[in-house]
Order: structure tokens, then sequence, then C-alpha cells
């Protein structure tokens, strides 16, 4: 079964004036779907076609050679926009509640200094990357970055999605491929425009 560009949950004007439509049609129709279309391309034919993009993600090490590269940067790049489309949303952000609060609380002793290490982290990403908020296999949360379409799923990292899942949309996953070192982020959505009107093409 091929892999499948996932719709918007939303549309394409619902980010404004944050993001405006052209840039969600660019990122969403043109980009993301390349990685689909180069993905789909690199693993045809072959058992990985099968797989659910996570678990092709998680088991990237098993993948021939010769498509390694192409697969690791379009199952990345799909991977990690499919979840970034359910973290953003209209009128999200905010700080979060419940279990993710509490968490955060004991990994980091507050929500402020955990906003603290995301940006620092953020800041220190040289060129294009994710910033994320992790669970590692010790049930240990902590902030990380990865490289261009890297997922923290080809170190066994899980990334927390926030309960509701929007909740931490504006932190959670906004070091977006920007081809530049990332800015501080904000409780706003403002940076998400400017981010987004900074990005350059996808790896092929």
């Amino acid at each position: 079964m091929a892999f499948e560009l996932p719709p918007l949950p939303y549309d394409y004007s619902a980010l404004e004036p944050y993001i405006d439509t052209q840039t969600m049609h660019l990122h969403h129709d043109k980009h993301h779907a390349a990685y689909v279309t180069n993905l789909n391309n690199a693993v045809h034919n072959t058992a990985f076609a099968s797989m659910s993009v996570d678990d092709l993600v998680r088991q990237i090490s098993k993948v021939p050679d010769n498509i390694c590269t192409t697969v690791q940067n379009n199952a990345g790049g799909h991977a990690n926009h499919s979840l970034f489309w359910q973290i953003i949303k209209p009128n999200g952000g905010g700080q979060p509640t419940v279990e993710l609060a509490s968490a955060i609380q004991q990994a980091f002793g507050s929500f402020d200094q955990f906003r603290v290490a995301f940006n620092d982290t953020g800041v220190k990403r040289f060129g294009s990357g994710w910033v994320w908020l992790v669970l590692d296999p010790g049930d240990k949360r902590s902030v990380t970055s990865t490289a261009n379409q890297d997922s923290p799923l080809m170190t066994r990292l899980l990334p927390r999605v926030p309960e509701p899942p929007p909740r931490l949309s504006r932190r959670v996953v906004e070091c977006r491929q920007l081809g530049r070192n990332c800015q501080v982020i904000r409780p706003g959505a403002q940076e998400l425009e400017q981010n987004h009107r900074r990005l350059e093409g996808h790896e092929q």
C-alpha cells in the first residue's frame, strides 16, 4: 500500500493571519506531497512499502544503502509533517494541562523552564532541523533536536503528542526546515508565519 498525503485537519486559511493560505498550500500540497512521492518511488516493490511511516522510520537502519538516504529524508519528512499538521491548529497554544503539565513540571521544574530549554535547543540547531519534547525508553522526558528531516524515532525516542494534541502547538515541533538557525519560540503564532515564509526546497 502506497504512502499517502494526509489531508489538513482544518481549512488552508484557518491559521491566518499567522500563516497565510498560500503558504499552507505550498507547504502541504507541494513540500509534504513531494516527500510522499519520493518515498513511494524509493520503496516501490520492497517490503518497506507496506510498513507504516513510523515503523519505517524506526527501522531505518534496515533500509539498503542504495536507497537509505532517500528513504531517511523523505520518510522522516512525511512522518514529521504528518505530526506537525496535528499539533498546530486555529486558536491553539497555551500551557499544557493534566498529565503533560505534570510531566513537564517533573522533568524541567516548570513550564517556563521547559520553554527556555526548548528555545535554547532550537537556537543552537545549525541550519535545518526540528526541536522535540521526547520520551526515552527509560520513561524520561527531555528536549532534543534532529537535523533536516530526521525523526527522534530513528534513535528510539518517542515524540510526545500533548493531550489534547494541539496544546503545545507553537513549541513542541516548531523548529522547521528553515535553511537557517531557528529563532526563539514564543507563545504566539507569529513565529510560525515568519519561519514558513523562509522555507527552502525539500530533500530528494
